[in-house]
């Protein structure tokens, strides 16, 4: 990738530079605002931290509220004032979408996502990880952007655009930001350059941007590289949404099932639905979803990697970039690899078995060789 002639950073793609789409963007300086946020995070934690040990004291040997009532509220006020603090210099520090191409060249993965549901609380977390049972430690919960930022980092940069005017973006994606007249050009060359798209089932409202953004994505976008999660806005708000989209997708999307959490395409736009499930329990909680990213991450990398390698093969072989040669009623089967595309018996997964016949996902199924 080359640096931009302007301003000097790393292009994402020729003249596409994350810098200077959003000049207007209005924030101070990047040195200064990463400094005033850890600064911030340096204030914050301590109160938050002598908050919380001061309410355990109280709460272990006194005095009773009843008695100190202003020194019972005073220490819930700094908590909850250190607390504050340590969230607005947290997001002030966080990378933005520019800073993590500069050092990453892997492909990004972009999230496309209805502004309101920006900083959606994940239910059912546990005391341990965040929330006030963790103030004295500065915990907070997460949201789902956050955690779906967490699970998908681990195979490259995580970006997206941000509400237009915010000063303090979300958690999680690292953000940029464009001009009005521009998003539309900025979302399709993204959509070009980007390894996979992560969309939020979000609430289509008519001729509004996220319904141009999903008609984009299923537009532009191979069906390997896009993954749908739902997010956890209740099962009436689920349905309707999942209606809406399905309206607009045909049968490139499924009847909806009860805690479908997140969709995954395959081939010719296969949907595969993956549920919050927790043993016997449903339901979209933290456990559940944590365990459905890092699933439908695993589907997409399998995809994805397969998708490359039947396009390398077929670059070998000087076939046409889609030519993937197939047999009436079979497997596509490229050349020179020894077993074809199947569905494993086990996983349940369209995957290219391999070289010894063995299902790269679930490993336990093996397919007899071709003679």
């Amino acid at each position: 990738m080359s640096n931009c002639p302007t301003c000097g950073e790393r292009e994402l793609a020729p003249g596409l530079c994350l810098r200077c789409e959003n000049p207007d963007h209005p924030g101070s300086p990047r040195l200064v605002t990463r400094a005033f946020g850890l600064a911030l995070m340096g204030l914050g934690w301590p109160m938050a931290v002598l908050a919380g040990c001061g309410l355990i004291l109280f709460f272990r040997k006194g005095p009773h509220f009843s008695e100190a009532p202003l020194l019972w509220i005073g220490a819930f006020v700094i908590g909850g004032i250190g607390m504050a603090l340590q969230g607005a210099g947290r997001k002030m520090f966080a990378a933005r979408a520019v800073e993590q191409i500069r050092g990453d060249t892997r492909p990004p993965t972009l999230l496309l996502r209805s502004f309101a549901d920006d900083e959606m609380i994940v239910p059912g977390q546990s005391p341990l990880k965040g929330g006030i049972y963790m103030a004295p430690l500065g915990g907070m919960d997460e949201t789902l952007e956050q955690q779906t930022a967490r699970v998908f980092s681990a195979v490259g940069p995580v970006i997206a655009i941000g509400r237009p005017g915010e000063r303090l973006p979300p958690l999680g994606f690292g953000r940029m930001w464009v001009r009005h007249d521009r998003w539309k050009q900025v979302v399709q060359r993204l959509l070009a350059e980007c390894q996979r798209v992560i969309m939020f089932l979000g609430d289509l409202k008519g001729r509004d941007g996220l319904e141009w953004e999903v008609d984009q994505v299923f537009t532009h976008c191979r069906p390997e590289q896009v993954i749908l999660i739902v997010p956890p806005v209740g099962e009436t708000g689920v349905q309707s949404r999942w209606r809406k989209y399905r309206e607009r997708l045909g049968e490139r999307l499924p009847d909806y099932l009860p805690n479908a959490a997140a969709v995954t395409f395959g081939e010719g736009w296969h949907a595969e639905v993956l549920f919050a499930t927790r043993g016997l329990a449903h339901g979209r909680d933290d456990f559940t979803y944590e365990k459905v990213l890092k699933d439908a991450l695993r589907r997409s990398e399998l995809r994805i990697g397969l998708s490359r390698a039947m396009e390398d093969e077929n670059t070998r072989m000087g076939r046409p970039r889609d030519d993937r040669p197939s047999q009436s009623g079979e497997p596509a089967r490229p050349p020179g690899l020894g077993f074809p595309i199947s569905e494993c018996p086990q996983c349940e997964m369209r995957v290219l078995p391999m070289a010894d016949g063995v299902c790269p996902s679930c490993r336990k199924h093996r397919w007899e060789p071709l003679n």
